[in-house]
């Protein structure tokens, strides 16, 4: 027993003296000893204590211009939690900087110079839960960098020159919960990438080089609530790449090359928020496409092909708030599209091909506050066509080739705010068109072919801020003869008196 008592003391002793060997004096550390002495509240690098160097939690080196980093900087400092290198030159690090720093919870590397991180960097950091690289020029990363870290929660790679992602980067970092590796050049993923991570709620890989999501990438993730892969070059969605993700709140693929949408794609998800697949391909829908997803409040298909949707395709959405539709080849909507949704929901039906505006369909959006139908080919508005909206506030017909605006075209909208007419081919709009408005505070009338107006049209309009009339044909215009307050502007008439 004594025996072995003092092989400890021994083996103890001789730690001490290699220590004492190795330290590095804080005077000795260049650029980096200044923090230390600030942090340690010393008056100078001979006052620091190694006593003093054990208690710093907190270091910062964010832009100083940093090129160079010896590998003992942090040598001594056993509780430091936080050490932020954002924003310098570094070229290199030594793959034992960390070392001995078990206490460190966050590291940020981002914006320098880094190509390569040694594959023992981080290892053994055990608390370590934020790990910062953007804005570098790595291209790789060896197999272990990430592994084995059970506290990491965010790691962001993004905005570096990855081309690609190991199979197991992230096996026994269990805790991971953040993903952020945008902008790259990463043109295909490991099928297990994520296995094992069952903590993980954000991946976000946009702006790559992908063309399409393995089939069983998401698999397991049951924590899952945000995908962000837009802006990369997929061109196929599998039918089971989003099934059983329970948590997930939002998908995001736009600005890709998706041309077609396999049946039930993002059915039964019953968490889901948000899709978003605008600035695609799609030319068409599966009518069951999101049955079984009960809280979708948003759903973006604008930038496609679309020239019909199914008359189901919302069916069951009632928490449905908002679907944006633009620029597709829509010519008319299914008459009971919007049967199940919220009645204040907004439809965004600008650039398509409508002739007239689609009131059947829209008849079951009665508290919606904005009908937004510009950059279309409508000719005709029947009178009292917006009775059935009273809570309207916004009204963009703009850029279509509207001729008259009858007396009642606008009757029976006490809430409207703007209405937009500009870009059509006005050449009549009744004296009585605005009656009753009280609260109009826009009318833009700009780029028709009017040539005068009713002398009464603006009168009685006590909210009246600002009216458009520029690119038309007036002759003259006069404030009087319009009965235009002062207060009012009036935009693209010059010499207005």
């Amino acid at each position: 027993m004594r025996t072995s008592y003092c092989f400890i003391l021994l083996f103890s002793q001789l730690i001490t003296f290699a220590w004492a060997d190795t330290f590095v004096n804080i005077c000795d550390r260049g650029p980096w000893a200044d923090e230390i002495v600030i942090q340690a509240g010393a008056s100078s690098c001979e006052a620091v204590s190694q006593e003093a160097m054990a208690k710093i939690k907190e270091l910062s080196f964010f832009g100083y211009g940093i090129d160079f980093i010896p590998k003992h900087a942090f040598q001594g400092l056993d509780s430091l939690q936080s050490l932020n290198l954002t924003y310098n030159n570094l070229t290199n690090i030594p793959e034992s900087l960390f070392h001995g720093l078990s206490a460190l919870q966050s590291i940020g590397l981002s914006h320098n110079n880094l190509t390569e991180i040694p594959g023992k960097l981080f290892s053994g950091l055990y608390a370590l839960e934020h790990i910062g690289l953007a804005n570098n020029k790595i291209s790789s990363f060896k197999e272990i960098t990430f592994q084995n870290l059970p506290q990491l929660k965010d790691l962001v790679i993004g905005e570096n020159q990855l081309t690609t992602l190991p199979e197991n980067l992230f096996k026994g970092s269990i805790a991971l919960e953040k993903l952020y590796a945008g902008l790259n050049q990463i043109a295909s993923l490991p099928e297990n990438l994520f296995k094992g991570l069952a903590h993980l709620k954000l991946i976000a890989i946009w702006g790559q080089s992908l063309l399409d999501l393995p089939e069983g990438l998401f698999n397991g993730l049951t924590s899952l609530e945000e995908i962000y892969f837009q802006g990369n070059y997929i061109q196929t969605i599998y039918p089971n790449t989003f099934k059983n993700l329970p948590s997930l709140k939002k998908i995001v693929l736009g600005e890709n090359q998706i041309s077609e949408i396999p049946e039930g794609a993002f059915s039964n998800l019953i968490s889901l928020e948000g899709v978003q697949l605008g600035s695609n391909a799609l030319t068409s829908l599966p009518e069951n496409i999101f049955w079984g997803s009960p809280n979708l409040q948003m759903i973006t298909l604008d930038f496609n092909n679309l020239e019909s949707l199914p008359e189901k395709l919302f069916q069951g959405l009632t928490h449905l708030k908002f679907v944006d539709l633009v620029k597709n080849l829509l010519f008319k909507l299914p008459d009971e599209l919007f049967k199940d949704v919220r009645p204040d929901l907004f439809v965004w039906l600008n650039s398509n091909q409508f002739t007239e505006i689609p009131f059947k369909s829209l008849r079951y959006l009665y508290n919606t506050k904005k009908i937004c139908i510009a950059s279309n080919q409508i000719t005709y508005i029947p009178d009292n066509a917006f009775q059935g909206f009273p809570l309207l506030k916004i009204i963009e017909i703009d850029q279509n080739q509207l001729t008259t605006i009858s007396k009642n075209t606008f009757q029976g909208l006490p809430n409207l705010e703007n209405i937009d007419l500009e870009g059509n081919q006005l050449t009549f709009i009744h004296e009585n068109a605005f009656k009753g408005l009280e609260k109009i505070g826009v009318i833009e009338l700009a780029d028709n072919r009017l040539n005068k107006l009713p002398t009464n049209i603006f009168q009685d309009l006590p909210s009246l801020e600002k009216i458009t009339l520029g690119g038309n044909n007036f002759i003259s215009i006069s404030r009087q003869e319009y009965g235009l307050a002062s207060e009012i502007k009036v935009e693209g008439v010059e010499d207005l008196p």
